[in-house]
């Protein structure tokens, strides 16, 4: 027998973060895959987010309740890492022993022609199949 498929995808509290999990959903049935969502907290990032937003970047429980809420009849799982993103991602997709990372293109408005940093660096250094969803 198979072992369900190990999803990782990682979600930032923006909607175009979450547009990769509802992709994931669609594409693949509750028994075909446990869901693994990171969410990782950059201090650099905070302090970006702050200024550009004019307030405080929401908590790990805040960004990751809408990916709880979309997989609550789904096996899932949740972790928060504080780092570099992409490294961070990295690590924990070894760790757990992921199949395939599933990522959105770039989750800054501004950016909808050019694939995101973290994204960049993901696909670049991951020794796991890397699905890109576009906006």
């Amino acid at each position: 027998m198979n072992r369900m498929k190990r999803i990782l995808i990682p979600v930032d509290g923006s909607e175009r973060s979450l547009h990769s999990l509802d992709w994931a959903i669609t594409i693949l049935g509750p028994h075909e895959a446990s869901f693994y969502v990171i969410t990782v907290m950059d201090k650099q990032d905070e302090v970006r987010y702050a200024e550009q937003h004019g307030k405080r970047k929401p908590i790990p429980e805040e960004i990751l309740a809408p990916a709880k809420q979309k997989l609550r009849e789904y096996n899932y799982h949740t972790e928060v890492r504080y780092g570099a993103p992409g490294k961070e991602i990295l690590k924990y997709a070894e760790e757990a022993q992921i199949d395939q990372i599933i990522m959105t293109k770039s989750t800054k408005k501004d950016w909808t022609r050019i694939i995101g940093s973290v994204t960049t660096y993901v696909v670049q250094h991951a020794k796991h199949i890397v699905t890109i969803v576009p906006e």
